[in-house]
Parts: structure tokens; C-alpha cells; sequence
């Protein structure tokens, strides 16, 4: 996925597998939902019946969207009430844009020329498609497959755009339109191409996200022979060794809120810098690398989402301080498990005690091995000790039953480093 500000997401397309020595097949770009789009916009400005203006959206929008358009719906969680209240609260932005939407089919010469450079460094090219769709504001591209579904309220907006209206988070569109995002869609679509190449990465750590980014920004970087106007890379290039101090803490949680697809509020006041770090990482295998097509192609076939494989290769970079061995010992642990008497309501005490001071804002449970049948359900949290290293729950006991549940990396220490999962178990006879 591509960063959400400033630099939006890429455009897709799709291209045909063919012979080392045939030519990409042209790129073929779906736009059908954008016009359905705007004949929605239109109807429901005129009217001032709540339900109508659902019905309508339903009937011009939702009802005949593309495959991609509904895949967009259902991976951002998209719902109809969300389209309308946008449609009515930010008209001059969406006037503002109209123009550069409609003209989404017109790109395909360029974005040909994109995929040709790609496949030239990455002869094993899988065809992709692209979507134009309309969000609200929650994602300027994504991948589903070999789907690229591109947000076309971010990525298609240019400095002429107008964000007057924005309020709250959305006040950052101030600042993405100001990199005349419409400028880069090649280059993104690249990135994003790069994406559909990629194991998926759903729940893989920080680190494991952070490479898989930064690959598909480096491997852009080279084909299209240009670099991201990304405010994080000029922060990271100043800055490098502090980031990369702080990514060692975090770089196991499954939290990338101040690493990813996040805002400027952070301690860095810079958004996305694990696409910056990520990045460096991935030049850092390619400069060391003889075979430089052999160095791609490693990179993109990467098992983003086996955390193991991806800190095997990390280790074996030589890029951080110290071993990855270091960073891993350092990690919070959970030192002991107090099991208190089931009481009558079949609740009992469970006092979780760390080995260090925990940051009690954050925390995570999840089923153990034996599923969801037989976790050890939390029905209350009872909360933190003052000096924050005993952590207390009330669960659920099934009488002559084993259960299980398991501590996640979303336990965090004051630090920010992410806890060692930790499987309690409560055995029938205990």
C-alpha cells in the first residue's frame, strides 16, 4: 500500500504475459465508476430527503460498481452514509477535482511506458489491473490480488485543488495536494505495481512491512530512474542514524502507527519514514549484490509475510548497529503468570507480571494454537499496577476444559519495544 500523504498511491494496469522479446501488451485502465460517480454527486446535491439521496447513491454507484470499485468498498470498510456526508460537506473540493477524474482514461500511453521500464528490470512480470475509484478519504491505493485500486479523490488532485473545507485530520490534504500528486501517477503506479508482485503482508510485523514498502519504493526508483519527493526522504537522509535507532525498538510490533500510513503527529513530526528507511535498506542488499537482476528479483519475491524469513534476511544485511539478536533480547517478557481462585461466576483473577515497566496504553490478546474453542476469554480488565509491570485481567474459566490465550506484540514497554508473545495456558486440573 502506498503512503496516504503526501505521496498517493499508484496507478495500475494491466499488462499481459508475454515472451521475454514481445512487447506489453497496452495498458487497459478502468474507469467506468468515476462518471457513475458524478452522476450520484449531481442528483443528490439537489435534493434534501436523507433516504433519497441514499437510493440514489445505491442506484448510480453501489449497484453497478466494478469489481474493483467493490473490492475498494469492502477493504476500507466503505459505507454509504460516509459517500453522502462527504458528497454534502466538501462540495468545492469534489468540483475542484472533477476535471482531473474524468480524465483518468487518458493516462495509458504513459503508464505503458511505466510497466515496460518495470519489466525491464523484472522480466517476471504478472499482469495486473488497475481501478479508478472514488473513496472517502481513507485510502489513496490499495492492492486486492492482482487488483490495483486507486483512490481518486487523493491521487488525482493537483495544486489547483481546493481544501479550504477541510477540517481535523483532513487538513493534511493541504499539504499532499501541494506535490501535485497527478504529476507522479506514474511513479506511483510503479510502486504500487511492484505491490502485486509481493507476498501479502497482512499481519507481519513492523520490520517485515517496512522492507516490503521500501522495496516497491526502491525497485520504482529504478526503473523510472527518479526519486520520491517524499518529505521523509529528506528527513531520514539528515536524521539517519536517530531514525534508525528508534525503528530498532519498534521494529517487531505489529502498531506501525508512527512508521506507516500515518499522520505528521508523531515524535518525528514526518510522516511514512519507514518508506525512507525501507528503502535505504533495499539499495543497501543492491549496492552489495554482484548480479544486480538477480538482486530484484530476491527483493521482490521476498516472503513478506513470514516474519521469520524476513529477519533472516535482515540479519544477514549488516545494516543495523548491532545483530538483529541484540534488538530481539532487549524485548519485554512476561516473567510470571498469578492464576486466582474461580469464583462462582466462573471468573477468575489473572495477575500478568512483566519483566520491566510496560506502556499501559497499549496492549493485544489473541487465540492460542487450540483456536478459538478453547481461549481463555478476557471478560474484564482490572488495569495496571502503579510501577506498571503486573497487568490485571479477569477470565473466563470453562470447568475440565484446557484454554488458552496468547500475549501479542501489541504489549508494548515504556520504551516502545513490543513484548515476546507469551501463551497462557490453564490446564483442567490447575
Amino acid at each position: 500500500m502506498r503512503r496516504l500523504f503526501p505521496l498517493l498511491l499508484s496507478l495500475g494496469y494491466f499488462a499481459s504475459c508475454q515472451t521475454e522479446e514481445a512487447k506489453v501488451a497496452p495498458v487497459q485502465v478502468v474507469t467506468e465508476d468515476i462518471p457513475r460517480y458524478w452522476t450520484a454527486f449531481d442528483s443528490i446535491q439537489i435534493t434534501t430527503d436523507s433516504l433519497e439521496r441514499l437510493a440514489i447513491l445505491n442506484r448510480n454507484f453501489i449497484q453497478p460498481a466494478t469489481a474493483g470499485q467493490r473490492a475498494m468498498f469492502s477493504a476500507r470498510r466503505y459505507r454509504p452514509e460516509e459517500y453522502v456526508d462527504a458528497m454534502l460537506r466538501y462540495p468545492r473540493f469534489y468540483t475542484s477535482i472533477r476535471e482531473n477524474t474524468l480524465r483518468a482514461g487518458e493516462f495509458g500511453d504513459e503508464l505503458q511506458t511505466g510497466v515496460e521500464r518495470l519489466r525491464e528490470i523484472y522480466p517476471s512480470l504478472r499482469p495486473a489491473q488497475v481501478y479508478f475509484t472514488m473513496g472517502v478519504f481513507l485510502s489513496p491505493g490499495t492492492t486486492t490480488d492482482s487488483m490495483i485500486l486507486i483512490g481518486s479523490e487523493f491521487a488525482l488532485t493537483d495544486t489547483t485543488t481546493v481544501t479550504q473545507e477541510f477540517t481535523g485530520r483532513l487538513t493534511l490534504m493541504k499539504d499532499y495536494v501541494a506535490n501535485q500528486p497527478i504529476d507522479d501517477l506514474v511513479f506511483l503506479n510503479v510502486h504500487e505495481y511492484v505491490h502485486t508482485q509481493q507476498a501479502d503482508a497482512l499481519t507481519a510485523n513492523l520490520l517485515s512491512q517496512t522492507l516490503r514498502e521500501g522495496v516497491a519504493e526502491f525497485v520504482a526508483e529504478l526503473a523510472m530512474d527518479a526519486r520520491s519527493k517524499a518529505p521523509a526522504e529528506a528527513y531520514f537522509a539528515q536524521n539517519r542514524d536517530a531514525v534508525i535507532a528508534e525503528f530498532t525498538k519498534a521494529m517487531y510490533s505489529t502498531s506501525y502507527r508512527n512508521w506507516l500510513w500515518n499522520s505528521d503527529e508523531n515524535p518525528f513530526g514526518v510522516r511514512d519514514l519507514s518508506y525512507s528507511l525501507g528503502r535505504d535498506m533495499a539499495q543497501h542488499f543492491y549496492d552489495a549484490s554482484d548480479d544486480k537482476s538477480e538482486a530484484v528479483r530476491q527483493l521482490v519475491e521476498l516472503d513478506y509475510g513470514n516474519d521469520d524469513a524476513i529477519a533472516s534476511f535482515v540479519a544477514g544485511l549488516d545494516y543495523f548497529p548491532e545483530p538483529l539478536s541484540v534488538y530481539s533480547a532487549a524485548r519485554p517478557v512476561v516473567e510470571r503468570i498469578e492464576r486466582g481462585e474461580v469464583q462462582p461466576d466462573s471468573l477468575a483473577r489473572l495477575d500478568i507480571h512483566f519483566a520491566q515497566p510496560m506502556n499501559p496504553a497499549f496492549r493485544g490478546f489473541d487465540y492460542g494454537p487450540l483456536g478459538e474453542d478453547a481461549v481463555l476469554g478476557v471478560e474484564e480488565v482490572v488495569g495496571w499496577s502503579d510501577h506498571g509491570q503486573t497487568f490485571t485481567v479477569r477470565v473466563r474459566r470453562v470447568p475440565g476444559t484446557m484454554q488458552q490465550v496468547t500475549l501479542t506484540e501489541r504489549f508494548e514497554d515504556a520504551e516502545g519495544r513490543a513484548l515476546k508473545p507469551y501463551l497462557v495456558e490453564w490446564k483442567a486440573e490447575e
